[in-house]
């Protein structure tokens, strides 16, 4: 097999995988959604992710403030 032609390989399953999996998991939820397939469900055992918190939002408000002085600054030098 020729560089070219797998690189023409990778190319095509770097395209092909992830949209194979979404029509995938669309179909199954179609089927779940339908009545074919019954709900999954966790077990009582497993853990699950905890819900997060509020985020920062100070960090963010300081940031934009930072961000808006820094173009004043620019605009009032020219």
């Amino acid at each position: 097999m020729s560089a070219l032609q797998c690189l023409l390989l990778i190319f095509a399953l770097i395209i092909l995988v992830p949209t194979a999996g979404h029509f995938l998991r669309k179909w199954d939820y179609e089927r779940q959604i339908s009545g074919k397939r019954p709900e999954r469900k966790a077990k009582k055992n497993m853990r699950l992710p905890e819900e997060k918190g509020p985020s920062n939002m100070d960090m963010e408000v300081d940031a934009v403030t930072y961000e808006t002085r820094i173009k004043q600054d620019r605009n009032w030098r020219r």
